[in-house]
């Protein structure tokens, strides 16, 4: 199980700065209808987007972890005081050194097409 990433993002000059959360579990007791009593682990993302032109947004991430929840919640859904934070205290798993290598990420997102090639579609 995984949420969209939520966060909030602000302007700064050229680039829009901020961070991203993203709840995950593999527990299958996430599949059962609430209450659950426990938290997921987090996904944590410190992004930065620039719009390089109309149809273009380019973003560096150079920060994205994974905080299990055993050290961010206490049972019965209570953030651990003593636990970790994210963006402040190291992850427990840092995904830029298993995606990129340590390296940030950069991506680039252009602006869908607003149409279809019809070679594409699938007919009868």
């Amino acid at each position: 199980m995984n949420t969209v990433y939520a966060g909030k993002v602000e302007k700064k000059g050229e680039f829009y700065v901020g961070s991203l959360m993203q709840l995950a579990t593999n527990d299958t007791d996430f599949l059962n209808p609430p209450p659950i009593g426990k938290m997921p682990d987090l996904n944590v993302v410190w992004s930065e987007m620039q719009m390089v032109d109309c149809d273009t947004i380019k973003t560096t991430i150079p920060f994205f972890g994974y905080y299990f929840a055993s050290h961010l919640w206490q049972p019965g859904i209570v953030w651990n005081p003593k636990g970790k934070i994210p963006l402040f205290d190291v992850p427990d798993i840092d995904r830029l050194d298993m995606l990129a290598g340590g390296a940030p990420i950069i991506e680039s997102y252009h602006r869908v097409a607003e149409s279809v090639n019809p070679k594409l579609l699938h007919k009868n």
